[in-house]
């Protein structure tokens, strides 16, 4: 049995439930479900749509439970966390429009530290969960809310032949995206033999994949205090001036409700979750906003719609935020 042990520290409250929905817990099953989208992104570069081999290299590594047969996980993900008193924290850009008062619920406080603990028999299984555990720190986040900020976590222990390649700087941050996605491919392909090879294309797919040519990684304002992150009822924080700039944001059609940016559950077309994930990293000692945008061919099921990506991408360049991978001289 091969095992990886990461211990994880919350930047940002984290929003996650149990049985008990007025509860706040850290859930292995939810931290599994997140390793499972973000093996789907980093495996995306190698299969392309062929979403059949995709789900069986998937079902390889996390197990299914669908019609066809349930198989068991390869992969065994156990979590701990310290002791923790849960606290009410703003949901992000959620908001009580009658009383312009942000709307809060029960989270795991920042700060709070946490072990996950990886477990497979095989060396390769092992190796792909954990690249996907570390993708997710680095690109995504955990629980409620976790594309606009809350439930960002960082890595601040692991084996010690990873923690040796995770940047720690703003230089080391920019070519990271290509190691990840290069070690990931390495045990993907060496579990598939030569049933995979990497997707020679141009055109993205239709679900989030990290590529070079279907996403993109932006930093935005660093600051070296973490209490002036995370929203806040005075509306200070970091945070607070993203959301701000975001909902006044008039620089395309329609701002920031544009269909570019996703649709909500009150809209009257198909939902689409934002394609642009909000969280925090640590970069060089200092707490950096961090958007990572995933580009698809499908957006929305109306086809009359046209979406116009270049409007996201001319939102965050002109909030001031710096395209950090990959590099390019144009956006499109």
């Amino acid at each position: 049995m091969y095992e990886a042990t990461f211990e994880l520290e919350a930047i940002t409250p984290l929003f996650m439930r149990g049985a008990d929905q007025n509860k706040a817990e850290f859930r292995s099953a939810s931290v599994k479900g997140v390793m499972r989208w973000w093996f789907r992104a980093l495996a995306g570069g190698y299969f392309g749509n062929d979403i059949d081999a995709l789900r069986k290299a998937e079902e390889l590594v996390f197990g299914s439970a669908g019609k066809g047969g349930a198989r068991r996980s390869s992969v065994d993900v156990i979590v701990d966390s310290e002791e923790f008193a849960s606290q009410d924290y703003p949901l992000p850009m959620v908001w009580n429009k009658k009383l312009y008062t942000r709307i809060k619920a029960s989270a795991i406080p920042p700060g709070t530290t946490f072990t996950v603990v990886l477990r497979s028999p095989n060396y390769q299984y092992l190796a792909i969960a954990s690249y996907s555990l570390i993708a997710m720190s680095y690109f995504g986040g955990l629980g409620f809310r976790s594309n606009r900020g809350a439930g960002s976590v960082r890595i601040i222990d692991g084996p010690d032949e990873i923690m040796k390649q995770l940047p720690r700087s703003y230089e080391q941050f920019k070519m990271f995206p290509n190691w990840l996605i290069e070690k990931f491919g390495e045990h993907l392909c060496s579990i598939k033999n030569d049933d995979v090879s990497l997707v020679k294309t141009n055109n993205c797919f239709s679900y989030s994949v990290l590529s070079q040519n279907c996403s993109s990684v932006w930093l935005w304002e660093p600051t070296e205090s973490l209490e002036d992150i995370y929203y806040s009822a005075d509306e200070n924080n970091l945070l607070d001036k993203f959301e701000n700039k975001f909902k006044g944001w008039g620089g395309c059609p329609f701002g920031y409700k544009n269909y570019v940016f996703g649709l909500p559950k009150s809209s009257k077309k198909s939902r689409r979750a934002s394609p642009m994930k909000v969280g925090v990293v640590v970069l060089d000692g200092k707490y950096w906003v961090r958007i990572s945008v995933f580009k698809t061919s499908k957006f929305t099921q109306d086809s009359s719609v046209r979406v116009d990506w270049n409007c996201l991408y001319k939102f965050l360049r002109d909030i001031g935020a710096t395209r950090v991978w990959p590099r390019r001289d144009s956006d499109a």
